[in-house]
C-alpha cells in the first residue's frame, strides 16, 4: 500500500492517508464473485465497475483518493480477475446486471453512487435505467450510443487476441506499446493484479479466454442496450470522455449526454479510453464535484464552454 500511496501522491492526487481494501466475495447463482471493500465509515456508498478484461484493482488510485469521503466498493465482473468464470459463457449485459443487483442486496446498500468505465459503464447504465431507485448519481466513462466498429475498438480486440502466455517483462513491453501514456512502474504495478502465474512459470491474463476470441460478440449487444435505456436513466448522470480517446468521439459522447434526462458532459485531457488510469488527477478533478453533489446544470454549462 505504501507503493500505491506514493504513486497517488506522485500524480498529485489529494490522498488524505493510507488505506488497504479488503478482499470480499459473494455468491450469485453458481458463481463466486470478488470485490474490493475499502474502509467502511458510514459515508455515501460509491460502487466502481471496471472495463472489459480489467479488474477491480483498475480503480486503486481513485479508490484510495476517495475512500476518506465515500464508502468505496470496486466490483470484479464475472469472468474477470478473481471472480468466477461462466462455464456456459453467460456474459450478456443481463448477466452482469444481475450480479451487480445481487451485490447491492448482499451489501445492504439501497442507494449508491455508481461509476463505470466502458463495459462497466454499460452495466451501470442498465442498473440506473431498470432500478432507478438504487442510483443516486451516475458516472459513465468513455461510452456512446453507436453500434458501428471503429479503430479504437478494433485495436483493443487485436490486443486481446495477442499472445497470452509470456514472461512478465514481455507483458510489460506489450502493454507499453499498447498504451504509452502509462509509465513502466505504473504498468508493472497494474499487471501484478491483471496477470496470474501458470505452473510453467509463464504468466497469463486473469480473464476468461472467451473474451480473446469472442470479444466482438458481446459489445454490439451492450451498446444497443445502452441506447435503448438512455431515456430511462433518471439520475443525474455525468458522461466522461478521454480527450484523446479513439473509442468514443466527442460528438458521440455529447450525443449520449443529450439523450439522458439529466445528463452532463466533461472531457478529460491527456487521456485515451481508459481515462482514470491515463490521467488520474484529471479524472478525479472531472468527477469529484459531481459526486459530491455539485449543481449539474452549472457543470453542463461549463463543460459545453470547455468543448468549444
Amino acid at each position: 500500500m505504501d507503493t500505491l500511496l506514493r504513486a497517488a501522491r506522485d500524480r498529485g492526487l489529494p490522498v488524505e492517508g493510507a488505506a488497504t481494501p479488503a478482499d470480499r466475495w459473494y455468491q450469485h447463482g453458481d458463481l463466486r464473485l470478488h470485490y474490493l471493500e475499502w474502509p467502511v465509515r458510514g459515508n455515501r456508498p460509491l460502487v466502481l465497475l471496471h472495463g472489459g478484461t480489467q479488474t477491480a484493482h483498475s480503480w486503486d488510485l481513485l479508490a484510495l483518493t476517495l475512500q476518506s469521503r465515500f464508502d468505496v466498493y470496486a466490483l470484479e465482473l464475472r469472468g474477470h480477475g478473481d471472480s468466477g468464470w461462466s462455464t456456459e459463457g453467460h456474459y450478456k449485459l443481463g448477466d452482469y446486471l444481475g450480479d451487480v443487483l445481487a451485490f447491492l442486496e448482499v451489501a445492504g446498500r439501497e442507494r449508491v453512487l455508481l461509476l463505470g468505465l466502458s463495459l462497466g459503464a454499460r452495466v451501470a447504465a442498465s442498473v440506473a435505467a431498470l432500478r432507478p431507485q438504487l442510483v443516486e448519481r451516475l458516472v459513465l466513462v468513455d461510452i456512446d450510443l453507436t453500434r458501428h466498429e471503429n479503430p479504437g475498438r478494433d485495436r483493443i480486440q487485436r490486443f486481446r487476441e495477442g499472445p497470452d502466455e509470456l514472461e512478465f517483462d514481455q507483458f510489460v513491453r506489450m502493454a507499453q506499446q499498447f498504451n504509452p501514456r502509462r509509465s513502466e512502474d505504473q504498468l508493472r504495478a497494474s499487471l501484478r493484479h491483471h496477470l496470474r502465474q501458470l505452473p510453467s512459470g509463464l504468466w497469463s491474463w486473469k480473464y476468461d479466454r472467451r473474451f480473446r476470441t469472442e470479444g466482438k460478440t458481446f459489445t454490439p449487444e451492450t451498446r444497443y442496450a445502452t441506447a435503448t435505456l438512455a431515456s430511462k436513466m433518471g439520475a443525474p448522470t455525468l458522461v466522461v470522455r478521454g480527450g484523446e480517446s479513439d473509442v468514443t468521439s466527442r460528438q458521440a459522447a455529447q450525443a449520449l449526454s443529450n439523450a439522458l434526462p439529466r445528463g452532463s458532459f466533461v472531457e478529460v485531457p491527456d487521456a485515451g479510453h481508459t481515462v482514470p488510469g491515463d490521467n488520474p488527477l484529471g479524472f478525479y478533478e472531472a468527477v469529484i464535484g459531481f459526486l459530491d453533489g455539485a449543481d449539474e446544470s452549472a457543470r453542463s454549462d461549463r463543460s459545453a464552454l470547455d468543448a468549444d
